[in-house]
């Protein structure tokens, strides 16, 4: 749960309203024999006795009670907060960007920020200073209680409350971290630091996995808090795990990463088993039935098992091997058909380590059974694994479509109202479609394609549509998630990264370049110091750009890895604004001449033509 010194003082300020009387009239500061009032466009109060006197005109514009005494913002103070005894005398300098005051510890927690490090103080009620309280509350419905903690350290725009599931006395009964956690229609709603939410039937789910091997605790916790352990699967961690267990947490492992939706409709293709999850992972690809229509859900599975069906996830996740392949020594002991998935599954990296690995050194064990644990921690791998394809040419607004070249524009026409549309034109100029018009009010933006789909975003939500515009759908954020880090959003080769970077530069500042790094983001080199705009693409060993030219308009220039500038492949006079695509010895760009069109160029500069004028 991230809060911003913005969101901060609106929450405060819609508090204070809510206290008010709709309307005008005088409302009580409850605690306090005064009333207060907001005058028409004012932002500040007048405060008056029970007999109408006026004790303060304008003096505070947020005012409330806490604690018997009065927390107020001061005008005269910078807008600083303070807190104000009952007759209204200042027992708190005001000197604090925030404060508020907790009713279970009887303390006030005063923030500072925007001065140097971020700070946060602690009062009681007779102004002293004390260190932060220990903040038990009971979860609702539970025999769980839960403690609040305020990160001292913490940026206080960054998320600076933390909760933790504990007993009564405030001793932990889980050492994961959480944004948030409260009772929901009798379940436990849980928010994680990535702002991952999960729901638990029972809050016992999120207590410690003290029957996990201490090896493994802290691979369970992140996994249960990524949401993909099924609840079944949450104890008992040194079990073996059987084949419809681990079916279960596959499939809800692809459903987390990818917004796969489970269909409970699908009939089972095996006798012995009728379960959302295997018909799934048998769809998928993941597994296999065992012969005569048969699945066995209740045999245990084997190392050697668990790697081929790990390694048809990382297959269907795009996830590869490394061509350093381990050596083990008891490979004469694997099957014929799980040979090849033992040794890729073994070089697929997943950070620092493989998503499968020996049981000692140089050894696999393939008829060793596998554990909940064991499978628990390799599923969190490949949950948590982005690889990166070893070249991407930056053109990641555009799918594998022969035809057609994608846009998108919008129209401003007042504030909350923006007009927004995403259509393709033909290469040739021969045709336009327009695939979505949508009316939003603050922003849009057509974020990627892959796989024969379109990516989009309205307002904070996210939609995916087919190339021809049909069978839109609004997504999930794990979809959305899982689509983008399949999506090289930066442009980079199998030595160095391109991208635009601002460096302050006096007069001017800042001026725009096209910068060069290793893989790594490290040894920056400037490799053009100019005014540059717009993404480089990367073709036929040259890196094209947007930037500006002499006469302050766009053309798009040419340069060699080394940022050698070998030539300007199109006239000031075309304006360009975005380079659409590169391909066939070929430019598309997107030009703000005609009002916006589309040209094409060849690479070497020749040939420039109008395709299409966008109206």
């Amino acid at each position: 749960m991230k809060k911003t010194a913005a969101a901060l003082m609106t929450a405060v300020m819609a508090a204070v309203c809510a206290v008010s009387v709709s309307g005008s009239g005088k409302a009580p500061l409850d605690g306090t024999p005064y009333f207060y009032e907001k005058k028409d466009m004012d932002v500040a109060y007048t405060v008056y006795d029970k007999d109408g006197n006026i004790i303060s005109d304008s003096d505070y514009d947020v005012i409330k009670p806490g604690g018997g005494r009065i927390i107020a913002r001061m005008l005269s103070y910078g807008q600083r907060y303070g807190i104000l005894d009952t007759d209204f005398n200042i027992i708190l300098e005001p000197r604090f960007s925030q404060i508020n005051y907790n009713e279970n510890t009887k303390t006030f927690e005063c923030l500072t920020w925007g001065e140097g490090p971020d700070k946060i103080e602690f009062f009681d009620t007779d102004m002293d200073p004390v260190p932060q309280p220990k903040d038990i509350r009971h979860l609702d419905g539970t025999d769980f209680y839960y403690e609040r903690v305020i990160d001292e350290d913490a940026e206080i725009n960054d998320g600076y409350i933390s909760y933790y599931i504990c007993d009564a006395d405030g001793g932990r009964l889980s050492d994961i971290q959480y944004r948030s956690i409260k009772a929901v229609s009798g379940s436990i709603e849980v928010t994680d630091t990535n702002g991952v939410v999960n729901t638990y039937a029972d809050a016992a789910q999120l207590v410690n996995r003290s029957s996990a091997s201490a090896w493994a605790r802290d691979s369970i916790n992140a996994a249960v808090a990524a949401g993909i352990v099924p609840d079944e699967l949450q104890g008992n961690y040194t079990d073996k795990i059987n084949r419809r267990e681990f079916c279960r947490l596959a499939v809800q492992t692809y459903v987390k990463r990818t917004g796969y939706r489970l269909d409970d409709s699908t009939e089972s293709p095996f006798d012995d088993v009728s379960d959302a999850y295997v018909t799934a992972a048998y769809d998928l690809g993941i597994v296999s039935g065992t012969g005569a229509n048969k699945f066995s859900p209740q045999n245990n599975i084997t190392r050697q098992e668990a790697a081929v069906m790990l390694n048809n996830i990382a297959g269907l996740l795009g996830l590869k091997g490394s061509e350093n392949k381990a050596e083990f020594i008891d490979e004469g002991y694997f099957a014929q058909w799980a040979r090849e998935a033992i040794y890729n599954i073994t070089s697929v990296k997943s950070g620092d380590t493989c998503i499968m690995t020996g049981t000692e050194p140089n050894k696999f064990s393939p008829w060793m059974n596998y554990t909940r644990e064991q499978a628990i921690a390799t599923m969190l791998r490949l949950y948590s694994c982005k690889q990166a394809p070893t070249e991407s040419d930056g053109q990641y607004k555009q799918p594998a479509d022969g035809e057609w070249l994608y846009c998108e524009d919008s129209e401003y026409r007042s504030i909350g109202n923006i007009a927004y549309r995403i259509f393709r034109v033909k290469k040739d100029g021969s045709d336009m479609q327009v695939l979505l018009e949508a009316n939003c009010a603050e922003s849009a933006e057509l974020r990627f394609t892959e796989d024969g789909l379109i990516y989009y975003g309205i307002d904070g939500r996210s939609y995916k549509m087919k190339l021809d515009g049909s069978e839109k759908t609004e997504i999930s954020s794990n979809e959305m998630n899982y689509a983008e880090s399949h999506i090289a959003r930066e442009t980079y080769d199998e030595k160095y990264k391109y991208f635009v970077k601002a460096y302050p530069s006096g007069m001017r500042s800042p001026d725009y370049c096209l910068t060069r790094s290793d893989l790594s983001g490290n040894n920056e080199v400037r490799l053009y110091d100019g005014y540059a705009f717009g993404e480089p693409v990367l073709y036929g060993g040259n890196i094209f750009i947007i930037a500006c030219s002499d006469d302050g308009s766009k053309a798009i220039l040419k340069f060699d890895k080394n940022g050698d500038h070998i030539s300007i492949t199109n006239g000031a006079d075309n304006d360009a604004a975005e380079i659409l695509k590169a391909e066939n010895g070929t430019i598309y760009y997107r030009s703000r001449n005609e009002g916006g069109a589309i040209y094409r160029i060849g690479i070497d500069g020749s040939g420039n033509e109008l395709i299409y004028i966008i109206e």
